[in-house]
């Protein structure tokens, strides 16, 4: 049993349901190291906000998995994904408009 699946039958023994489930995921966001490769990106994004753990978008490989929106140099708002893992560094995938 991995220590996910330990973490969640832990939360359904103590609180009688599954709703924390939807809290166990933001253990896999790099919320720091997201934004910082957000507003680094060249396309000059700026008012970067995490929003948390992004069930797709990343590889397996990937361990963070950090949503994120932004605006961009003309002004409209953007949105995506910064994958990474412990030997990689961040990547930015930007969401279809």
């Amino acid at each position: 049993m991995s220590i996910i699946d330990k973490a969640l039958y832990a939360a359904i023994v103590l609180t009688g349901s599954v709703a924390i489930v939807e809290e166990a995921p933001n253990l896999w966001t790099n919320e720091i190291g997201a934004a910082k490769a957000v507003a680094s990106e060249p396309s000059g994004l700026t008012s970067v906000h995490t929003t948390g753990y992004r069930w797709l978008g990343c590889d397996k490989g990937d361990l963070f998995h950090t949503g994120f929106t932004a605006v961009n140099a003309q002004g409209k708002r953007v949105s995506g994904v910064v994958c990474s893992g412990l030997s990689k560094g961040n990547r930015v995938r930007y969401d279809l408009t």
